[in-house]
């Protein structure tokens, strides 16, 4: 589980390096979506080709479970989650991060 941990963490980097968009992958500014930094994520460790579908991530199963427990209206798809205006760049951050402290025990 250590591994899936990492994974979070690193993207939660990336988000934090690169900023977080909103209704896309990737902007102009080179800020990129929870998904993105998943993918991102999986390149440099060379699983990218494991996961062809990001649902299937372990992390992804842990942060929908989260918001699901939270009572969050969007907990089953996180771009909607993140797409909404409320929702900052530290909330995903923060989400990557307890995914990854849950995935961690």
């Amino acid at each position: 589980m250590a591994a899936k941990a990492a994974l979070a963490l690193r993207a939660a980097e990336i988000i934090g390096e690169r900023g977080s968009c909103k209704h896309r992958p990737e902007d102009s500014e080179g800020r990129v979506c929870l998904y993105r930094a998943l993918t991102e994520v999986l390149k440099e460790a060379g699983m990218a080709e494991e996961y062809p579908h990001l649902e299937d991530l372990l992390v992804v199963q842990e942060m929908k479970e989260i918001l699901r427990e939270r009572g969050d209206r969007d907990w089953r798809s996180l771009s909607v989650w993140q797409d909404r205006d409320d929702i900052t760049g530290e909330d995903v951050i923060l989400l990557f991060k307890e995914a990854a402290e849950r995935l961690g025990s």
